[in-house]
């Protein structure tokens, strides 16, 4: 089972005897008395010592222990402070009560309808005077918004004049430039035409000059060929025989020299007829072109004059247009503001007929509210009066049913008497002294307290028990 695998331990005989000491009771020998002994002294030597563990175990249950009470003091601590609130919340409510209580009584009623009054009438007052500087202001608004404009329509016009004024200096500059542009050109055509005379007039001597060059050259070759011939002819005047050949060569050379002569002038005439006639063709051509070149400037001055007049004409026309399309602005911004202004006047009319409706609506309101107040605080007070004459009537029932005990109720009644009238005079003397605080803070404010004096001052009538007779 068990116990079949137990092992068999061997102790000693001092350490069976210190077990049979452990467990015995009452038996107190000298080695237990010696350790006792030991040990206080050692307890006594350690008690001091930190680093133990019985030392740090106690620490660490006075830490523990001083947490406790540390966390029972901040508890009570606690504790009293909500005990307090509580105590704070149950006076407040207390007093908040009584004030609730107190504010319903018919003295309260009747000041703090006069307050609500006299604050409408406060308000009221402001509300004029708000409207007046709103009107003011608006005047002021109008009125600056007015200067303004006059300024800006004169800055306006300012401008205009200083736009046209610039366009016509732009114009006038442009007509001067175009001016000297037309002047350089024909300044320009007419120096190129007086060049081209000038070549022609120097090709027209040139070839003059050749001509000229050409006949002397010519007549010197004649001039020779003559001497020639006469030196042969006279060489061979001995020579009849050859006389005859070479008077018949001399007479076809002269032939020939006759039609090289006649050859030579017929193409010097052509010559100089075709070059007369080259010169009329292009002395024509120049002629022409100076004719062309003039009617092309003088086209083009016109057309230029044209755009100068067109030019001229659509600016006077742009002028006319942007001075009528600005008179135009400038009368439907006049009827604009016209406009807007009658708006505001009808608008600012509006309002004050609404805000005259709703301050007569307003006042209609709390003078009804006030009636109301005033029906309200009268049936309080009726039936106040009501219940009182109820209780005295009762209380008469009461003495004529119990004559026997008059006197006791007569002596109660005076002492009832004497109490109301205290409690009285006490509400009365705290009534006055509120309603004098508010009268000053009313007073602070700048609003009229005479509503509030009048409402300290009234008479409360308050009915006392019934006497016998």
């Amino acid at each position: 089972g068990i116990f079949s695998h137990a092992t068999m331990v061997v102790i000693s005989r001092s350490e069976l005897q210190r077990m049979q000491a452990s467990v015995a009771e009452g038996v107190v020998t000298k080695a237990e008395n010696k350790r006792k002994l030991l040990k206080k002294v050692s307890d006594q030597r350690v008690a001091n010592w930190p680093n133990t563990l019985a030392a740090q175990r106690k620490a660490k249950l006075d830490w523990k222990k001083e947490r406790e009470e540390k966390e029972e003091a901040e508890r009570r601590k606690t504790d009293q402070i909500e005990a307090e609130l509580q105590r704070k919340t149950r006076v407040d409510a207390i007093k908040n009560a009584n004030r609730l209580m107190y504010e319903q009584t018919d003295k309260m009623k009747f000041l703090r309808g006069q307050q609500l009054y006299t604050d409408v009438i406060a308000d009221r007052e402001d509300q004029v005077d708000l409207f007046k500087r709103k009107a003011e202001e608006e005047k002021e608004i109008e009125k600056k918004w007015h200067e303004d404009m006059m300024v800006r329509l004169k800055e306006s016009d300012r401008r205009e004049k200083e736009e046209t004024d610039r366009r016509k200096a732009k114009s006038l500059a442009i007509c001067e430039i175009q001016k000297r542009q037309l002047q350089d050109t024909k300044d320009q055509l007419i120096m190129k035409l007086k060049k081209d005379y000038i070549e022609g007039q120097l090709m027209k001597q040139m070839v003059t000059a050749d001509i000229v060059e050409e006949q002397r050259i010519h007549a010197e070759k004649q001039a020779a060929q003559k001497a020639q011939n006469a030196e042969m002819l006279a060489a061979n005047m001995n020579l009849k025989d050859l006389r005859k050949e070479l008077l018949k060569v001399e007479e076809v050379e002269a032939a020939k020299r006759k039609k090289q002569v006649d050859d030579m002038q017929r193409i010097v005439k052509a010559r100089a007829a075709l070059e007369k006639k080259h010169f009329d063709e292009r002395q024509a051509i120049r002629n022409k072109l100076i004719e062309v070149a003039t009617r092309d400037l003088e086209a083009r001055h016109t057309k230029e004059e044209n755009i100068l007049e067109k030019h001229r004409e659509e600016s006077e026309q742009k002028y006319q247009d942007e001075m009528e399309r600005r008179r135009i602005l400038k009368a439907k911004g006049d009827h604009a503001i016209d406009m807007s202004r009658k708006m505001q006047i009808h608008l600012r009319k509006e309002r004050a007929e609404t805000e005259k409706i709703q301050a007569a609506m307003l006042a209609e309101h709390w003078k009804a509210r006030n009636a109301e107040i005033e029906q309200e605080s009268q049936k309080e007070a009726q039936d106040s009066w009501d219940k009182n004459w109820e209780i005295r009537r009762s209380q008469e029932a009461q003495v004529q049913e119990n004559k026997y005990k008059r006197a006791e109720v007569r002596a109660n009644d005076l002492l009832r008497d004497e109490q109301t009238k205290a409690v009285m005079m006490e509400d009365d003397e705290r009534f006055k002294n509120f309603a004098q605080l508010e009268i000053d803070r009313f007073k602070a404010k700048g609003k009229a307290t005479f509503l509030l004096e009048k409402a300290r001052d009234a008479k409360d009538i308050q009915l006392l028990a019934g006497k016998n007779k």
